[in-house]
Protein backbone atom coordinates (compact mmCIF):
# COMPACT_ATOMS: atom_id res chain seq x y z
CA UNK A 1 0.00 0.00 0.00
CA UNK A 2 3.27 2.27 0.87
CA UNK A 3 4.67 1.86 -3.02
CA UNK A 4 3.07 2.36 -6.07
CA UNK A 5 -0.80 3.35 -5.07
CA UNK A 6 0.29 5.48 -2.13
CA UNK A 7 3.08 7.24 -4.22
CA UNK A 8 0.49 7.85 -7.43
CA UNK A 9 -1.90 9.48 -4.64
CA UNK A 10 0.14 12.06 -3.33
CA UNK A 11 -0.22 14.76 -6.33
CA UNK A 12 -3.62 14.31 -6.95
CA UNK A 13 -5.38 14.33 -3.30
CA UNK A 14 -2.12 15.57 -0.64
CA UNK A 15 -0.28 13.39 1.17
CA UNK A 16 -3.21 12.76 4.29
CA UNK A 17 -5.48 12.07 1.58
CA UNK A 18 -3.03 9.40 0.46
CA UNK A 19 -2.67 8.60 3.98
CA UNK A 20 -6.31 7.33 4.45
CA UNK A 21 -7.03 5.97 1.12
CA UNK A 22 -4.22 3.46 0.92
CA UNK A 23 -4.78 2.76 5.21
CA UNK A 24 -8.60 1.56 4.14
CA UNK A 25 -7.17 -1.50 1.68
CA UNK A 26 -4.82 -2.30 4.31
CA UNK A 27 -7.44 -2.94 6.96
CA UNK A 28 -9.72 -4.48 4.31
CA UNK A 29 -6.48 -7.37 3.48
CA UNK A 30 -6.73 -8.29 7.07
CA UNK A 31 -10.39 -8.34 7.23
CA UNK A 32 -10.93 -12.14 6.78
CA UNK A 33 -7.82 -12.85 9.82
CA UNK A 34 -8.99 -15.14 12.68
CA UNK A 35 -10.41 -12.88 15.17
CA UNK A 36 -11.04 -9.63 12.90
CA UNK A 37 -13.97 -7.25 13.80
CA UNK A 38 -14.74 -3.54 13.33
CA UNK A 39 -12.67 -2.58 16.48
CA UNK A 40 -9.84 -4.63 15.08
CA UNK A 41 -10.27 -3.22 11.84
CA UNK A 42 -10.14 0.08 13.82
CA UNK A 43 -6.89 -0.39 14.52
CA UNK A 44 -5.16 -1.84 11.57
CA UNK A 45 -6.35 0.84 9.40
CA UNK A 46 -4.58 3.42 12.32
CA UNK A 47 -1.52 1.10 11.60
CA UNK A 48 -1.70 1.66 8.14
CA UNK A 49 -1.97 5.31 8.43
CA UNK A 50 1.23 5.29 11.31
CA UNK A 51 3.38 3.25 8.15
CA UNK A 52 2.00 5.75 5.72
CA UNK A 53 2.99 9.05 7.78
CA UNK A 54 6.60 7.31 8.95
CA UNK A 55 7.13 6.58 5.10
CA UNK A 56 5.90 10.27 4.32
CA UNK A 57 7.93 11.94 7.53
CA UNK A 58 11.64 9.58 6.67
CA UNK A 59 10.60 9.43 2.86
CA UNK A 60 11.23 6.21 2.52
CA UNK A 61 9.50 3.01 2.19
CA UNK A 62 11.93 0.92 4.14
CA UNK A 63 10.99 2.95 7.28
CA UNK A 64 7.35 2.06 7.09
CA UNK A 65 8.51 -1.79 6.15
CA UNK A 66 10.76 -1.75 8.72
CA UNK A 67 8.63 -0.63 11.28
CA UNK A 68 6.14 -3.29 9.93
CA UNK A 69 8.22 -5.95 10.04
CA UNK A 70 9.59 -4.92 13.46
CA UNK A 71 5.91 -4.86 15.11
CA UNK A 72 5.35 -8.65 13.79
CA UNK A 73 8.62 -10.20 14.73
CA UNK A 74 8.24 -8.23 18.10
CA UNK A 75 5.08 -9.99 18.63
CA UNK A 76 5.87 -13.12 17.44
CA UNK A 77 8.83 -13.59 20.07
CA UNK A 78 6.42 -12.72 22.87
CA UNK A 79 4.43 -15.41 21.63
CA UNK A 80 1.03 -13.54 20.40
CA UNK A 81 -0.91 -13.92 17.62
CA UNK A 82 -0.17 -11.52 14.41
CA UNK A 83 -3.32 -9.93 13.59
CA UNK A 84 -5.27 -13.09 14.57
CA UNK A 85 -2.61 -15.64 12.60
CA UNK A 86 -0.62 -17.82 15.29
CA UNK A 87 3.10 -18.07 14.09
CA UNK A 88 4.23 -20.89 16.62
CA UNK A 89 8.10 -20.81 16.79
CA UNK A 90 8.55 -19.98 20.12
CA UNK A 91 7.41 -22.66 23.00
CA UNK A 92 5.59 -20.76 24.83
CA UNK A 93 2.03 -18.74 24.21
CA UNK A 94 0.92 -15.89 26.78
CA UNK A 95 -2.63 -16.70 27.75
CA UNK A 96 -4.35 -13.46 28.88
CA UNK A 97 -6.74 -13.33 32.05
CA UNK A 98 -8.62 -9.73 31.11
CA UNK A 99 -11.20 -8.35 28.88
CA UNK A 100 -10.20 -8.79 25.32
CA UNK A 101 -10.71 -4.98 25.32
CA UNK A 102 -6.96 -5.04 26.46
CA UNK A 103 -5.33 -7.59 24.94
CA UNK A 104 -6.85 -7.71 21.34
CA UNK A 105 -7.86 -11.17 22.53
CA UNK A 106 -7.63 -13.59 19.42
CA UNK A 107 -6.07 -11.09 16.87
CA UNK A 108 -3.24 -10.04 19.18
CA UNK A 109 -2.19 -6.82 20.51
CA UNK A 110 -3.22 -4.79 17.77
CA UNK A 111 -6.52 -5.26 18.32
CA UNK A 112 -6.46 -4.24 22.08
CA UNK A 113 -7.65 -0.59 23.08
CA UNK A 114 -3.86 0.33 24.80
CA UNK A 115 -3.07 -0.16 21.07
CA UNK A 116 -5.23 2.07 19.74
CA UNK A 117 -4.32 4.92 21.84
CA UNK A 118 -0.55 3.95 21.44
CA UNK A 119 -1.11 4.28 17.73
CA UNK A 120 -3.73 7.60 17.57
CA UNK A 121 -0.78 8.69 19.40
CA UNK A 122 2.05 7.65 17.22
CA UNK A 123 -0.40 8.90 14.11
CA UNK A 124 -0.68 12.57 15.49
CA UNK A 125 3.42 12.78 16.22
CA UNK A 126 4.05 11.23 12.69
CA UNK A 127 1.74 13.93 11.47
CA UNK A 128 3.42 17.12 13.54
CA UNK A 129 6.86 16.04 12.42
CA UNK A 130 6.12 15.41 9.01
CA UNK A 131 4.44 19.45 8.75
CA UNK A 132 7.24 20.44 11.14
CA UNK A 133 9.77 19.06 8.85
CA UNK A 134 7.75 20.69 5.31
CA UNK A 135 7.42 24.03 7.34
CA UNK A 136 10.91 23.60 7.64
CA UNK A 137 11.85 23.00 3.84
CA UNK A 138 10.01 25.87 2.51
CA UNK A 139 11.54 28.32 4.64
CA UNK A 140 15.02 27.38 3.93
Amino acid sequence: MRGYPFQTLVQPIHMLGAVLVTSAPFAALHWNNPGANEYTMVNTFLAGAALGMLMAWRRSLWAAAGAHFGWNFTTVLFGLNVSGMPVPVMPFTIRWKVDEIWTGGSYGPEGGLPCMMLLSALLLVLIRLYYHREEGSRVA
